[in-house]
């Protein structure tokens, strides 16, 4: 289809609806009038409605295709690539109960997780448990399945390209189970889980709180002096562990 059709069809209408109104010029009575307007309101509805649509040529179509089906494939890889990251963060919890305490709740929810004391530094009040996290079959076979359909997306196109080898593109949804088989074996490794407590000490008021070392040293000072002893946890791990612990450790999370 010519680009110019449109213009040529709303320009021969507009001759014939002008040639119209010029050979019919508008009567003096109202019901005259009247039929003189609609005429003239038909004739612009016709001329608007005859003209056709313009249509991207076929000349673009292939390369904005091509060109969104290789974005596809790039935010794929990224994605595939992202479901192996290293998401560890750190989180802090303060708790009105003793260290010990605290370790051992952390302890006993750790061990509930399939997680082993491996490392203890008591100067610094840290402990390291380690565990073999394993992949998720539900991510991966999401995995294997996007990719397939991103790898469908671009035989379709490449077999639009290249006509003469057509069906053959089909085979790249065969490389689809290696997103399976990278995620599989980056998920499946040993994540570390470190566990420090500190203690962190509450003043009632600022003057409490400024006047803490004197206290320290003078005995009857101190009784005076009214602070209470918090313990400050510092777990740093996954995230998905430090969602589980947040939700089963019974401390606010500072």
């Amino acid at each position: 289809m010519e680009l110019w059709w449109p213009i040529f069809a709303v320009s021969q209408n507009s001759m014939l609806c002008d040639h119209a109104v010029l050979h019919n010029p508008a009567p003096n009575s109202s019901s005259s009038r009247y039929k003189y307007s609609f005429r003239i309101v038909k004739c612009e509805f016709r001329r608007f409605s005859s003209a056709r649509p313009l249509i991207m040529s076929s000349d673009l179509v292939l390369p904005s295709t091509f060109f969104l089906t290789l974005l596809l494939m790039v935010g794929l890889f990224f994605f595939v690539r992202a479901s192996i990251k290293d998401r560890t963060e750190l989180m802090d919890w303060l708790a009105d109960a003793p260290g010990e305490e605290v370790l051992s709740q952390v302890e006993s929810c750790l061990k509930a997780r399939a997680y082993r004391l491996t490392q203890v530094y008591p100067e610094e009040a840290k402990a390291v448990y380690e565990g073999l996290v394993r992949p998720s079959l539900g991510l991966a076979i999401l995995l294997v399945s996007i990719v397939a359909l991103g790898l469908m997306a671009l035989s379709i196109v490449f077999s639009m390209i290249l006509p003469s080898i057509g069906p053959k593109f089909i085979g790249l949804v065969f490389f689809a189970p290696l997103a399976g088989f990278f995620y599989w074996r980056g998920a499946e490794r040993i994540e570390q889980v470190v566990v420090q407590v500190s203690t962190a000490i509450d003043a009632s008021d600022e003057e409490a709180s400024s006047n803490l070392s004197e206290a320290s040293l003078d005995p009857e000072a101190s009784s005076n002096t009214p602070v209470s002893t918090q313990t400050k946890l510092r777990i740093s791990a996954h995230r998905d562990e430090l969602i589980a612990l947040q939700a089963a450790l019974p401390y606010p999370v500072v």
